[in-house]
Order: C-alpha cells, then structure tokens, then sequence
C-alpha cells in the first residue's frame, strides 16, 4: 500500500501539523485539494461523510488545500482569506494548508494530478488504506464504512 506523502501543514487558526503523522490518532480521511473551485466537491465529501464521523466517533475527515511552494510569500492573505469564509471553529481546525511541490506531491500519492479533490483514510502510520476521488457517490461511502468496519471491529457495524 502507498504511504500519505509527509507535509507539513496549518489549520486555519494558526496551529501547525504534520500530515499524517501529527493529526490526532484514530482514523483520518484527508480530502485533498488544490483549486479554489474544488471546494464545492470538498463540501460534497464532508456532507457524506457525516454520517460515518456519526457512526464511527473516533473518525477524524480533515480537508487539505495543497497548494505550489511559489505561493508561501501570500500565506496570510489566502489563509487568511479561507479562514474569513468560516465561523465554526471546529471547521478552521480541520481545515489545513499545506504548500507543497506540486510534482514530487502528486507522484508520492500516486494520483495523477491534482485536477479534482481525492479522499483518503490513513492509517495511523499514515498508510493509504482506501481512497476515492471526484465527486463522492453512495458507493464510495459505502465501500469506506465497510474499511471503517473492518477496521473498528467494535463499532456498531463491526
């Protein structure tokens, strides 16, 4: 299985993580994207995605605006212009923002680019244990809470 690439990112309040290894333990879905326009598929994911953080409580979904190293100079403005757009606090700390090179990023997670949002469970060790990309259809959740079941034998489907 492929490893979820090492960065270093920032949620939306300032605090500073390192992905995978420093998001609190538990299972992790990371939705990964790159564009501005990706957001609305972002919103897709975590609006399927609540109903499994309900099912399964230790899941932690975490989305990730990957974007080119040459932007780190605009960090506060486009950071702080992400974090402008949200209220809830719990939504700013699970938010991050990582600026990566884009290629060497891409070819560590193996996906071939970066053109629409990709969704991914790690396991602690940060090991790719399912992934889905695009927009989020019923099977895609279904085949996750099956991983997450699997997973989490003492959860109410395990």
């Amino acid at each position: 299985m492929l490893q979820f690439p090492a960065i270093s990112a920032t949620d939306l309040d300032g605090r500073r993580y390192d992905v995978p290894g420093g998001l609190p333990a538990g299972p992790r879905v990371v939705i990964v994207a790159s564009k501005r326009w990706q957001q609305v598929l972002v919103e897709m994911w975590k609006a399927r995605l609540r109903r499994l953080e309900h099912e399964f409580p230790n899941l932690g979904v975490w989305s990730v605006a990957v974007l080119p190293k040459l932007l780190v100079p605009a960090r506060p403005l486009i950071d702080g212009g992400m974090r402008a757009e949200l209220d809830d606090p719990r939504i700013r700390r699970r938010t991050l923002t990582a600026y990566v090179d884009i290629e060497t990023f891409v070819s560590a997670l193996g996906v071939a680019d970066l053109e629409t949002v990709h969704a991914f469970l790690l396991a602690p060790d940060g090991e790719i244990m399912w992934g889905g990309s695009g927009k989020p259809a019923a099977e895609d959740v279904t085949s996750l809470g099956e991983m997450l079941a699997w997973w989490n034998p003492g959860s109410e489907r395990g």
